[in-house]
């Protein structure tokens, strides 16, 4: 069940009505703002299957970041054997000889090659494929990639819609009123903190952290972000993934005061915004710096440093 987009959804509606699908299509938007749930529901539209038989449809394809073996974590990228392989499946027949649907999670992972591999395919379509590139900021979308598709922005779920569509999905109300806060707009957090207890708990206990350390001495900082490095070399391979995760929701809650900030009124000062962006900027070099291995303490400790 797609929650919100009813505007882009109306769209794919009208255009599997009329026959006048685009060849390629992204969907871009945030996590779990549900661009995967609703490219599935699109597909299952175009094939004429529920979105859950889609697995098992010959004329479905999903692409993504393959796990490495050796580490058993995601690979950086989308190879371009991957991006081959794709291409070379869709020379081949229609199992049911209409559309065909691909969808590749994480297009902003392409390698550039996989890219190259790619562009050659959209530059030259095959007839009734239609592909759905995902990402989180198209500006991480190859250009020359990007320039090829029709795209579509998706924004975080109006509250009143959100909760509207959890209880149609079964929810009791108070237990939507309790993660509605907490979810941002975002259907995928608020569907994974209603079916799971124990990471609603982690959030809000999160969310009392943040707030404990805003405007605190660096030393009281330290102390209270102390629990979340272990000693243990197992635990340690997980801090950056911990902080990584981390600094997301840290993003979510200074971009939300960011914007309850600039609708004050217009003599309120704007220092306070300005402070506000330069940690938005600490964070995302924080996550940056995690991915290029650096030590999780220092990078935690230079982001704590700008609250």
């Amino acid at each position: 069940m797609v929650i919100g987009h009813a505007k882009v959804l109306a769209y794919f509606d009208k255009a599997i009505k009329n026959k006048s699908l685009a060849h390629s299509y992204a969907l871009i938007g945030r996590a779990s703002l549900g661009k995967m749930t609703l490219a599935r529901v699109v597909a299952g539209k175009i094939l004429g299957v529920a979105p859950e038989k889609l697995a098992t449809h010959p004329d479905f394809t999903a692409v993504f970041r393959l796990t490495d073996e050796k580490t058993g974590k995601l690979k950086t990228e989308i190879s371009v054997a991957q991006a081959r392989e794709l291409k070379n499946s869709l020379t081949r027949p229609s199992w049911s000889a209409e559309y065909r649907v691909v969808i590749i999670k994480e297009a902003d992972k392409l390698s550039l090659e996989a890219g190259n591999a790619l562009l050659k395919f959209l530059e030259e379509p095959v007839t009734k494929t239609v592909v759905f590139l995902l990402a989180e900021d198209d500006g991480d979308i190859l250009p020359t990639v990007k320039s090829r598709v029709q795209i579509f922005n998706l924004f975080p779920v109006a509250t009143a819609e959100l909760s509207a569509g959890l209880k149609a999905d079964g929810y009791a109300a108070a237990e939507i009123e309790s993660v509605l806060a907490l979810s941002f707009g975002r259907p995928g957090v608020a569907l994974a903190l209603l079916n799971d207890e124990s990471e609603r708990a982690r959030v809000v206990a999160e969310h009392q952290r943040f707030e404990a350390l805003r405007g605190q001495p660096f030393y009281s900082q330290v102390k209270r972000t102390e629990d979340l490095f272990s000693k243990t070399n197992e635990e340690e391979t997980r801090q950056a993934e911990k902080i990584a995760d981390l600094f997301n929701w840290w993003s979510l809650w200074w971009q939300e005061e960011l914007v309850s900030n600039l609708k004050l009124p217009d003599n309120n000062e704007p220092r306070a915004a300005q402070k506000i962006l330069g940690v938005l900027d600490a964070l995302s070099e924080g996550r940056r710096f995690l991915a290029q291995q650096v030590n999780p303490r220092l990078v935690l400790e230079n982001v704590i440093m700008q609250f």
